[in-house]
């Protein structure tokens, strides 16, 4: 008996096995991706194509799968616990500043010198609606505060936008091809209510606004830049506010709008 051939043999046998198993495994995830695709394109979860060389938007008509992760990624339960709870706080803060004639000019009025074409412009038109008096009482702000883990179980803020929050219909279709493909554990997943929370939250405006003026019929308008790729994204609100609520938005330019 020859033990060095039975330990070769046995090693070999061990290769085969890892390399079945991997093998098994890059078959399962190309799988996976091919019916995760599939489900992304039968439920909307898709964006304007690009131009693969030069990367620039060929039209609103020709759509792709929107980038998405085939699992949910893991995330401590108490940060994201504190994420989520942190939520209205930061909103309140938000909402007191943009009503702060000094922040505005000790703290944003700052930085616009840095930022004259941008941030200098959008100071200006906040100081010429102070100066004119707020005609509106009721203010709605839809808000993203976006984070990243620090140290395996702590939240650092990376920024918070109240301009452009965009994802938020698709994210909540992603969740939702998470659960029913079976990509994670259903019982810890979180649910993604994003896309019901931010039409409610218009409707919520709109209904506040017609307290205010009654019998006016408003329609929101959602400012878009000229190609938008993300125009799927944009169109799940308009037509959930629409179903939903009997809302109507329409989507324009900014040089659309100055002609109007």
């Amino acid at each position: 008996c020859n033990p060095f051939i039975h330990t070769e043999e046995a090693r070999q046998s061990e290769k085969t096995i890892s390399i079945t198993f991997e093998t098994i495994m890059l078959n399962i995830h190309k799988d996976l991706a091919t019916v995760a695709s599939s489900w992304c394109a039968s439920n909307g979860v898709l964006m304007g194509a690009r131009d693969l060389v030069s990367f620039v938007p060929i039209g609103n008509l020709i759509l792709e799968p929107a980038p998405f992760s085939l699992y949910p990624t893991d995330f401590p339960k108490d940060a994201f616990d504190q994420a989520y709870q942190m939520g209205k706080p930061f909103n309140h803060i938000v909402h007191m500043g943009a009503q702060s004639d000094w922040l505005m000019d000790e703290a944003i009025g700052t930085a616009s010198q840095g930022d004259p074409d941008f941030t200098g412009k959008l100071v200006d038109l906040a100081k010429d609606v102070i100066d004119k008096g707020r005609t509106q009482k009721v203010v709605l702000g839809i808000l993203r505060s976006d984070y990243m883990l620090h140290n395996k179980n702590e939240i650092l803020q990376v920024e918070l936008n109240t301009i452009a929050s965009s994802f938020g219909c698709l994210s909540s279709k992603i969740s939702k091809m998470h659960k029913e493909l079976d990509c994670g554990d259903d019982d810890e997943l979180p649910v993604n209510n994003a896309a019901e929370g931010i039409s409610k939250g218009i409707a919520t405006a709109i209904e506040e606004y017609q307290k205010q003026y009654p019998g006016k019929k408003p329609v929101v308008v959602m400012v878009v830049q000229p190609g938008e790729t993300n125009s799927i994204d944009q169109r799940d609100l308009q037509f959930l506010l629409n179903v939903k609520y009997g809302v109507k938005l329409v989507r324009k330019t900014l040089a659309e709008l100055s002609e109007c």
